[in-house]
């Protein structure tokens, strides 16, 4: 999966890996799909909005030599102020936009930042804090792995 290959390259990276949540040292703070009940802000969700395969003519349907699967991807910087999510998603960014190599059992080819926005969630009752949120949209380009292309064939 992408997304555990981007989760195991932004915890490598010491600037994300100080601005996010920790417990007893473990580095829990990139979250894959979902957030666990009573995580501790400033954390990072990585979610896949799309992903498909790309054909190629030499090889047919995807999983030729210069295949590529491409996943449109959202990653949520969280943080309970507007700065401390800019200063997370800023991080990670610098670690994923225009990556190319490794990310965990996976190979980039490519990260295209496409888009940022920010919004903010303020609490039901009126008391408490906010949640502030930096969405970065991504667009991540990586060949198949040798399952993935049996799998289409």
């Amino acid at each position: 999966m992408i997304e555990l290959g981007l989760r195991t390259l932004l915890l490598a990276d010491a600037g994300v890996a100080a601005l996010v949540s920790d417990d007893g040292g473990e580095r829990r703070g990139v979250y894959v799909d979902d957030v666990p009940q009573g995580a501790e802000l400033d954390y990072v969700l990585v979610t896949t909005l799309d992903e498909h395969h790309n054909n190629v003519l030499a090889g047919g349907s995807g999983a030729g030599p210069g295949a590529l699967f491409t996943a449109d991807m959202d990653v949520d910087c969280l943080s309970t102020t507007a700065a401390a999510a800019k200063t997370l998603a800023a991080a990670v960014l610098a670690v994923l936009e225009d990556h190319t190599g490794a990310a965990g059992d996976v190979t980039v080819e490519a990260v295209i930042f496409e888009a940022r926005r920010s919004d903010v969630e303020k609490p039901t009752s009126g008391e408490g804090w906010h949640l502030h949120r930096e969405t970065l949209n991504l667009t991540v380009q990586y060949p198949p792995r040798l399952k993935e292309q049996t799998t289409w064939r």
